[in-house]
């Protein structure tokens, strides 16, 4: 059976030293709270979402996927009244689909 753990388990830590940490800790995969890596994953270049993903292999871990999706930005909800936050909420999750599949994920929660 393999196993997983959420980054911000170890908050406030570099992503690569988390990565090893986890690696050694026995986990085979990583679960990213998405918003430890940017209070809005649309600021994140390509670089830097192949430069986590890359780190998460090096250590030998699978990233599975994201989870805590609308932490941040704030004031975004799937179900609220506004049918503007509603729209904006479905354009971040289409955002959070990409950078799930840029790091490697399958599973969003």
């Amino acid at each position: 059976m393999n196993y997983a753990i959420c980054n911000e388990t170890f908050q406030g830590w570099d992503w690569d030293k988390t990565c090893h940490a986890i690696a050694e800790l026995g986990y085979s995969g990583v679960e990213v709270a998405p918003y430890t890596l940017a209070a809005d994953v649309r600021t994140l270049r390509q670089e830097d979402r192949a430069n986590y993903a890359n780190a998460a292999r090096r250590a030998g871990l699978d990233v599975v996927g994201l989870h805590w999706l609308l932490v941040s930005p704030g004031g975004l909800s799937l179900t609220g009244e506004e049918e503007a936050i509603r729209h904006k909420t479905a354009e971040y999750l289409a955002a959070l689909v990409d950078l799930c599949a840029d790091l490697g994920g399958k599973i969003m929660v």
